[in-house]
């Protein structure tokens, strides 16, 4: 979308995408060492379950696949693991991208003489990581249950089981919502370079 992209651009969106990707996990592992005092990470690969999941032919089923999970407490009574599933994984890869690629819109912008609204980036980037936060697949799990793979992120951070799982079904509906409004953003913000090239150019 932004053509001629510079090196420190490339780093921008790199940056806003790996942030999508990592923060999640990240937030997962400390809040389970604060809440046992132990952090100890390991991962594997649930190809059976994956496979199973495509079998279905379910496109809910094959969305909530996991590609990899991450045990953050191993050796512990109580496993905290979070997974990397399809749907928020790829929900995830697309908010980081087009966050990234409106930040560079706007730094261009403003490089060209343009007023931007700053505010509305952060805006943006902070509701974005909320409900990428809310709807990834993070549970307590172990030999006498736990909050399932839904909300376990929210569940761990204080909020009750029932108004995490409110909160993880709504997030990806917004992460959908998000999606469609950014890519409208980016349009807009294409637009608006265009034209603040033109008038720095005459």
């Amino acid at each position: 979308m932004l053509s001629r992209t510079r090196a420190h651009e490339w780093l921008v969106v790199v940056a806003s995408l790996a942030l999508f990707l990592e923060l999640p996990p990240i937030a997962y592992g400390y809040l389970s060492y604060k809440q046992f005092e132990y952090l100890k990470v390991t991962g594997y690969m649930p190809y059976e379950e994956l496979m199973i999941a495509l079998r279905s032919g379910s496109l809910s089923k094959i969305l909530g696949a996991p590609l990899v999970s991450l045990n953050m407490t191993s050796g512990h009574l109580f496993s905290n693991v979070y997974a990397f599933t399809i749907g928020p994984l790829v929900a995830s890869l697309i908010l980081g991208i087009f966050t990234g690629l409106i930040i560079v819109a706007q730094l261009r912008i403003q490089s060209k003489g343009g007023a931007t609204n700053s505010g509305s980036v952060w805006g943006i980037l902070g509701l974005g990581l909320l409900v990428t936060v809310g709807a990834s697949s993070a549970g307590l799990l172990g030999c006498h249950g736990g909050s399932g793979m839904s909300g376990g992120i929210l569940a761990i951070s204080g909020l009750s089981g029932d108004t995490a799982a409110v909160l993880a079904s709504l997030s990806p509906y917004i992460q959908v919502a998000l999606i469609v409004a950014l890519s409208g953003h980016c349009i807009h913000l294409q637009r608006k370079l265009r034209q603040a090239s033109v008038q720095s150019a005459a």
